[in-house]
């Protein structure tokens, strides 16, 4: 591929999940593993890993009302 050459989309997903996103909530922005886990994208390993990271968010939070 050279500067000019032409690109076709030809499939765009229907949800906003980037390699960026992704990145950030595997690394620096855990909080973000929920909007990772509602797409479903993740392998079935990694989505465990996510949900047990975002059970544990949302219990800390909890803790922080009460």
């Amino acid at each position: 591929m050279r500067a000019g050459d032409s690109v076709e989309i030809v499939h765009r997903p229907d949800h906003e999940v980037t390699v960026a996103l992704r990145f950030r909530a595997v690394t620096t922005q855990r909080e973000l593993l929920a909007r990772l886990l509602l797409t479903r994208l993740l392998p079935a390993g990694e989505a465990l890993h996510a949900e047990s990271s975002a059970a544990a968010q949302v219990r800390r939070a909890v803790r922080r009302l009460t």
